[in-house]
């Protein structure tokens, strides 16, 4: 939710205002008087004037805090529900860029393996990603990266020849690789494999 405050007189020189939170741990407030609800609890957000510190507060109770990972508006990512997948992921997504495109929360981004990747490290299809609310995972989604089928974090002709195999019915995808597999958004295809192709001899990106 978004404050706003307002300073009067309307011609007031100094309309600059400093936002802060009494417990920063139940609910942030951005400067521009944005609060994102963090845990169960209550804060009193505080608006105070650069100009001679003058200040008016709200108190927020938060009662049911987000525990599902969500979309930031705008966002070209996609959820399948069903089989708890975030995809539509361009190949070479690092982990900051991919949660940019999130609701708000705190996020753990982990490979296959289970190993924590960085903000820097670039996404693989196979990763999962966690909602952290009150110290443990409250929801997770496995990642489909676009073209990466085989989950080895880069786009070859492997991957080509992997959607190639589901397309012969030689392979059953899972639902992730089936994901990962249909680059052109329109069902798994010989034409997603020429995608694919294109992409790794750079002569198209995703």
């Amino acid at each position: 939710e978004k404050l706003i405050a307002t300073i009067l007189p309307v011609d007031a020189a100094n309309k600059n205002i400093v936002w802060s939170s009494s417990n920063l741990s139940v609910a942030s407030v951005s400067q521009d008087g944005v609060v994102t609800a963090l845990k169960a609890g209550t804060a009193t957000i505080k608006a105070t004037t650069q100009d001679k510190g003058l200040s008016a507060s709200c108190t927020v109770v938060v009662t049911n805090p987000n525990r599902s990972i969500t979309l930031a508006a705008g966002s070209a990512y996609k959820i399948n529900a069903e089989n708890r997948i975030l995809y539509n992921i361009k190949p070479g997504t690092k982990v900051s860029e991919l949660l940019k495109g999130l609701g708000a929360g705190s996020f753990e981004v982990r490979a296959a393996d289970g190993k924590l990747l960085s903000v820097n490290s670039v996404i693989p299809t196979g990763a999962s990603i966690s909602l952290i609310a009150d110290g443990k995972a409250a929801d997770t989604l496995s990642i489909a990266v676009l073209g990466d089928v085989n989950g080895d974090g880069s786009i070859t002709a492997a991957d080509a020849r992997l959607t190639l195999r589901f397309v012969a019915k030689l392979e059953t995808p899972t639902e992730i690789k089936r994901l990962a597999s249909d680059v052109n958004g329109h069902g798994v295809s010989a034409a997603d494999a020429r995608l694919i192709l294109r992409v790794v001899a750079k002569l198209q990106t995703l």
